[in-house]
């Protein structure tokens, strides 16, 4: 389930960053604005995808102690 939603979020995700990038290569009038907050974006989206990582580990451990319990 989290991971569904993950992808479906990483689509949406690249999607922003696309068209960031394309505003950039646009002018660079726009570039002071947009590359700070794509760094944001990315930094951002790195943490939610460690922190779900974590948790869909910690998961599959939890899950897989109880089957052999």
């Amino acid at each position: 389930m989290l991971q569904g939603g993950h992808d479906q979020l990483m689509c949406q995700v690249d999607t922003v960053r696309d068209t960031a990038i394309d505003i950039i290569a646009h002018s660079s009038r726009y570039s002071k604005t947009v590359e700070p907050l794509l760094t944001l974006l990315n930094q951002r989206w790195q943490e939610v995808t460690s922190r779900l990582k974590v948790y869909l580990h910690l998961s599959l451990s939890l899950a897989c102690g109880f089957l052999t319990s």
